[in-house]
C-alpha cells in the first residue's frame, strides 16, 4: 500500500510539476483546455505509476521522457523538435533540484527507508517540485531556452538533438546510482561529475553558437542590404547608358534639326557627322545601329581616336530582318563595347579602333579591335570593375556579360591578337 501511493504521488506531483515549468520556459500565458491538462498530467505520470519500484528502474525517466514529447507538443502546439527540447528542460530542472534535495536529505534519512515510505516521498516530491518550478522562473534560463528554441525553428541542428539523447542517458544513469547517494558512491560521483563537465561545455558551446548565429544574421542581413542597394545601382548605370545610346540611335533616324541639337544638349556632345563615315557606314540600313555607330565615331574623332568602320553588303538585309528586342539588345551591346574600346585605346600610342561587321555562315558577325596599352586578362575581363584600360574601373563588359548569358541569340568571345585586343559577337 505504502508503495502503491508512492507511485501515485511522485508520478502526480512531478507531472503537475512538468506542466508549470514548461509554461514558464515556454512564457505560456493562454489558458489551457482543462480537459488536455488532465490527460498530459496522467500521460507523463503513467511511466511512474506503472514501473515505479524501491530498486531503481531505468524505464521511468526513460519513457516519461518521451510521453512528454507527446503530451507538450499536443498541449502546447509545438513542433516536435521544440517539444523535445522542452522535455529535456524539464528532465534537467527537476533532476538538478532532486540532486540538491537528495544531498541535503541523506543528513536525516535512509535513502531505502525513503523509498518505501510514501509521506516522505510526498515531503520530497513536493520539496523537489517547488524548486525546480523556481528554476523555471530564471530570466536566465528561461531567455537560453527561448534563444535555443529559435535555433531550432530556424534549422534542427543534429548537436543539439545528440546533447539531449546524451544528457538524459547522463541523468538515467545517475538515477540509477541514487540508491548509493548516501554512500559517496565513486560511480555516482563520476557520472555526476562527467554530467556536469559535459553540461558546462555544451553550455559554452551553445552560447558562443547563439552569438555566431546572432551575427550570421545581422551579417546576411547587411549583405542582403547591400546586394539589393548594388543591383539598384547596376539597373541605374545600366538604365543611364541605354538611355545615352537610345538617344544616339534616336538621332539617326530623323533629320529634323531641332531633334539634333536638343539631342545634343542633353549627351553633351554635338555630332558633326563626315563626309567618309557616310561612305563607310553606307551598307547600314538607316536606323538605330546607324545612330549609334555616328555617335561613338564622333566621341572617338573628339579624343583623336582613328576609328575605321568597314561593313559587308550583305549585312543591310539581315539587320532590316532583326526583331525589335534583338536590335535592342544589339544596340547595347554594341555600345558597351564600343565605349569600352574607345577607352582602352586612348591612353596608347596607336589611338586605333576597327569594327567590321559581316555575315559568316549566315549569321551576322561584328568583330571589334582596338589598342591597349595594359595586355588584358582574359580571365577576369567579364568581370563587374574591371576594364581593358588595365584598371579596375569599368563595368561595360560585367553588364555585356549580364546579356550574354540572359541572350542565347548572342555569343561573345574575346581574344588578343598582333597586340589588339579583339571582341567578337555574333548573332545567332
Amino acid at each position: 500500500m505504502s508503495l502503491l501511493l508512492s507511485k501515485y504521488s511522485i508520478g502526480i506531483i512531478m507531472a503537475i510539476a512538468g506542466l508549470f515549468i514548461s509554461k514558464n520556459l515556454l512564457c505560456y500565458k493562454q489558458k489551457l483546455n482543462k480537459i488536455e491538462v488532465v490527460l498530459s498530467v496522467l500521460l507523463v505520470a503513467s511511466p511512474t505509476i506503472i514501473f515505479y519500484d524501491v530498486k531503481f528502474n531505468a524505464m521511468v525517466p526513460f519513457f516519461t521522457f518521451v510521453l512528454s514529447i507527446l503530451a507538450y507538443r499536443n498541449l502546447y502546439k509545438e513542433k516536435t523538435i521544440n517539444a523535445m527540447l522542452l522535455s529535456a528542460f524539464v528532465m534537467i530542472l527537476t533532476s538538478l533540484a532532486d540532486l540538491g534535495w537528495s544531498s541535503i536529505a541523506k543528513f536525516f534519512v535512509d535513502v531505502t527507508v525513503a523509498r518505501k515510505t510514501w509521506y516522505i516521498m510526498l515531503i520530497s516530491n513536493i520539496g523537489i517540485s517547488i524548486i525546480s518550478i523556481l528554476f523555471s522562473k530564471v530570466k536566465y534560463i528561461q531567455r537560453l531556452f527561448q534563444a535555443l528554441a529559435k535555433k531550432l525553428a530556424k534549422k534542427v541542428y543534429f548537436s543539439t538533438i545528440l546533447f539531449i539523447i546524451l544528457f538524459i542517458l547522463g541523468i538515467v544513469m545517475i538515477h540509477e546510482n541514487m540508491i548509493e547517494i548516501f554512500k559517496t558512491s565513486e560511480a555516482y560521483s563520476l557520472a555526476l561529475t562527467i554530467l556536469i563537465i559535459f553540461s558546462v561545455l555544451y553550455y559554452i558551446y551553445m552560447v558562443e553558437k547563439i552569438n555566431y548565429d546572432k551575427l550570421s544574421d545581422e551579417y546576411d542581413s547587411l549583405f542582403h542590404c547591400i546586394q539589393t542597394f548594388e543591383n539598384w545601382i547596376d539597373k541605374e548605370e545600366l538604365a543611364i547608358h541605354e538611355m545615352k545610346n537610345n538617344l544616339s540611335i534616336i538621332r539617326g533616324m530623323t533629320n529634323n534639326k531641332k531633334i539634333h541639337g536638343r539631342i545634343d544638349d542633353i549627351l553633351q556632345k554635338s555630332i558633326v557627322i563626315e563626309k567618309e563615315w557616310i561612305e563607310q557606314l553606307k551598307n547600314i540600313p538607316v536606323g538605330g545601329i546607324k545612330g549609334l555607330l555616328y555617335y561613338k565615331m564622333a566621341i572617338a574623332k573628339d579624343k583623336n581616336i582613328d576609328f575605321y568602320v568597314e561593313v559587308s553588303p550583305k549585312v543591310s538585309k539581315i539587320l532590316k530582318n532583326l526583331s525589335e528586342e534583338t536590335n535592342r539588345q544589339l544596340n547595347i551591346l554594341l555600345g558597351i563595347y564600343l565605349d569600352n574600346a574607345i577607352e582602352s585605346s586612348e591612353d596608347t600610342k596607336k589611338h586605333l579602333v576597327m569594327l567590321e561587321i559581316y555575315v559568316c555562315n549566315n549569321k551576322l558577325t561584328f568583330t571589334l579591335s582596338n589598342s591597349y596599352k595594359d595586355k588584358p586578362d582574359l580571365t577576369a575581363i567579364n568581370r563587374k570593375g574591371f576594364s581593358t584600360k588595365g584598371v579596375k574601373r569599368g563595368k561595360g563588359l560585367y553588364f555585356a556579360n549580364k546579356i550574354l548569358n540572359m541572350n542565347k541569340n548572342f555569343v561573345g568571345t574575346q581574344k588578343i591578337m598582333n597586340e589588339f585586343y579583339v571582341q567578337k559577337l555574333t548573332i545567332w
